[in-house]
């Protein structure tokens, strides 16, 4: 199914997106996309083309993602983050022949008048978006994936683990140029007719403090720096209003045991630590609700296979240290123009994440 078609088949009178004071509708986003989509054709953009997304959470950032892969082109966002040199370096070896920034999206832009829409079904593997990676082992590298992709990290991940409903309102401090915050901000709640909570700032503890206080979000995803930051700003400045929170999710690192334990304690809600990769574009691995293992990343999840292997490449025995690979549908493609990368990682299905872990005879 194309995205375009699997996102906006929700009541369009439900609620999208918070973005500010803003609420948008599913219905408005849908017309706001199909403008979108107008603008993305008015710059020749053809399938296949390679189109960067320079720009902040925010709607138009949705409305170009969703614009461009279902036109049959391929998406590549960008941290804003990034040193601009470094960004430079990512439009140069993504080979983009349009770059959406801050400044394009001018209303005189995009005042057209909506057009129906002729999207073209799209192959399994037909790449949709470029992921860059943090570069935190060398060379940030561009993992391609499909729109197969998004759908599988939501009948996993998402339908296993987070159990969205139309009444979920998601916030991420993980950018939506990051696979974690694409799942959580963008696909996650937009393919379950959830709400999705934007904003440009960047997510410290006070702009999140006040996200909590005045749009309730059910879910809250984060990394572990934040919630220790948060612990501490709830402690020694205002409180922080985690009452509309059902559930918490961490990633990017190990969550020490302690802050889990901590959290849940201080603010009576679970927080579940998980695994996962830009190469498999989100969780493969987690804890689930009410079966919390703090100090562990929780279990593999249903649609994904997992081995511990050492340095000769043979699998090690239960409590032994090893080298993770994953194999799953949602595994990217490779590397954009990496070929050396793409073998190393890459090998007969199976993804080489690069971490060592040990797995205990409960499957943690």
């Amino acid at each position: 199914m194309n995205l375009f078609e699997a996102i906006f088949a929700h009541d369009p009178a439900s609620i999208a997106i918070h973005f500010g004071e803003r609420r948008i509708s599913y219905g408005e986003l849908r017309a706001e996309t199909l403008r979108m989509v107008q603008f993305v054709k008015s710059k020749d953009v053809n399938p296949g083309d390679r189109v960067a997304l320079l720009l902040h959470d925010s709607p138009e950032f949705v409305e170009a993602f969703v614009a461009i892969i279902s036109l049959g082109a391929i998406a590549v966002p960008i941290n804003m983050a990034l040193r601009t040199e470094e960004q430079h370096s990512i439009l140069e070896n993504s080979g983009a022949r349009v770059t959406f920034t801050e400044r394009d999206f001018a209303p005189a832009l995009l005042a057209q008048n909506e057009a129906p829409a002729d999207f073209p079904e799209p192959g399994h593997d037909d790449p949709a978006f470029i992921l860059y990676t943090s570069g935190s082992t060398g060379e940030p590298k561009g993992a391609i994936h499909t729109q197969s992709d998004i759908f599988y990290t939501n009948q996993t991940f998402c339908r296993e683990v987070l159990r969205l409903t139309p009444h979920d309102r998601v916030f991420s401090s993980s950018r939506l140029p990051f696979a974690y915050g694409l799942g959580n901000s963008f696909s996650f709640p937009l393919l379950n007719g959830a709400t999705t909570i934007l904003c440009c700032e960047k997510p410290g503890p006070d702009v999140i403090a006040r996200i909590f206080s005045e749009h309730r979000p059910t879910i809250f995803f984060g990394v572990p720096v934040i919630y220790n930051l948060l612990l501490e700003h709830h402690r020694s400045k205002n409180k922080l209003d985690c009452s509309s929170l059902r559930l918490c999710v961490s990633a990017g690192e190990a969550l020490p045991a302690h802050l889990g334990e901590e959290w849940e304690k201080e603010f009576g809600v679970q927080l579940l630590d998980g695994i996962g990769s830009t190469e498999m574009l989100h969780m493969f691995m987690s804890n689930h609700e009410n079966e919390v293992r703090y100090g562990s990343s929780g279990k593999l999840l249903d649609g994904y296979e997992a081995r511990l292997l050492d340095e000769a490449g043979n699998p090690t025995p239960a409590d032994a240290e090893g080298n993770l690979w994953i194999k799953g549908d949602s595994a990217a493609r490779g590397y954009w123009q990496r070929p050396d990368a793409t073998a190393r990682t890459f090998v007969d299905g199976w993804v080489r994440t690069g971490d060592l872990y040990r797995r205990d005879a409960d499957g943690y």
